[in-house]
């Protein structure tokens, strides 16, 4: 749920499931009031005022905000066994995908993107046509990968995993350092080499405090720091007793054609069936040996085995 107050201390509220969410929402909301009516003598009212105080005086325009009710919090729960599941399923890729980005040259560490992205689930399609694991929109994936009918590498993790780390490797070299890249994987490159500009620094922190764009919003202003906790809670998880199981990651053969081949001709010529190839390679349209198996795949194209 998510609550905020105004000047006039109006109160919107939209309940959790559970009560302690709520009592807590009621508590804060009283908290913000009181700085709105009382200004810092709200402090005098208890721990979660000073907790605010704390929060809000480390600058003298969230400050202002404070004492003028202008000020909106987010909750956001229910993540925990999501991520836990998200922990168990990206052990099958980890491998993969730490080789991937070596050998692109981008820091290993930076796959954990992909449980900000989708939970590192290879079937996530957002409301807004973002696909796959690494949550690729079609304009980009098309700077990087194979997507058309019969092909849409953004459903293939290891792909989506290769292109997420060359697009991530050009954000590096436009702006220079990698919370600027990282943040940039969501918001786009043209977008924080405006907030660059406009405040003419580099340090990310800044641009997230300072920066006034109508497009640069809460997702963006929190990606970097949800992809920080992601990477914490990660390496925490593998820490915990119950995570310690033998390692689930299995590194995937592959063959690449050498010639023109249709999938039917390749399952004709070796011995891969369709069931493998499919299992294998999701990025195949789901239709593929039905609609398109004489259709000839791309020269040099890898398929997982």
């Amino acid at each position: 749920g998510s609550w905020s107050t105004n000047s006039k201390t109006k109160t919107k509220i939209i309940p959790d499931k559970t009560n302690i969410h709520n009592a807590y929402l009621k508590r804060y909301n009283s908290a913000l009031q009181r700085f709105a009516t009382f200004k810092h003598n709200a402090v005098k009212f208890g721990a979660i005022e000073q907790r605010v105080f704390e929060v809000f005086s480390k600058s003298h325009s969230d400050l202002n905000r404070l004492y003028s009710g202008k000020v909106t919090l987010r909750l956001q729960t229910g993540l925990s066994d999501t991520f836990s599941t998200a922990v168990r399923a990206a052990q099958y890729y980890i491998h993969d995908m730490r080789k991937i980005f070596d050998s692109e040259n981008v820091p290993r560490e930076l796959i954990y993107i992909a449980f900000v992205e989708s939970m590192f689930n290879p079937k996530a399609i957002s409301k807004v046509g973002a696909s796959g694991m690494w949550q690729f929109m079609p304009s980009t994936a098309k700077q990087y990968m194979v997507l058309n009918s019969f092909i849409d590498e953004r459903n293939s993790p290891l792909k989506a995993a290769r292109a997420a780390a060359r697009l991530l490797r050009d954000n590096y070299n436009i702006l220079g350092t990698w919370p600027l890249a990282v943040t940039a994987y969501n918001h786009g490159a043209e977008g924080m080499i405006k907030a660059r500009t406009a405040l003419k620094t580099n340090d990310l922190s800044e641009i997230i405090k300072s920066y006034d764009s109508n497009t640069f919003g809460f997702a963006s202003k929190n990606f970097y720091a949800e992809y920080v906790a992601a990477r914490s809670s990660y390496h925490h998880l593998k820490n915990i007793r119950m995570f310690l199981e033998k390692d689930t990651s299995k590194p995937l053969a592959s063959l690449t054609t050498t010639k023109s081949i249709s999938l039917s001709q390749l399952i004709k010529s070796t011995r891969l069936s369709q069931a493998t190839i499919v299992k294998y390679n999701p990025c195949l349209a789901k239709n593929a040996f039905k609609n398109y198996a004489h259709r000839k795949l791309p020269l040099d194209y890898k398929l997982y085995i």
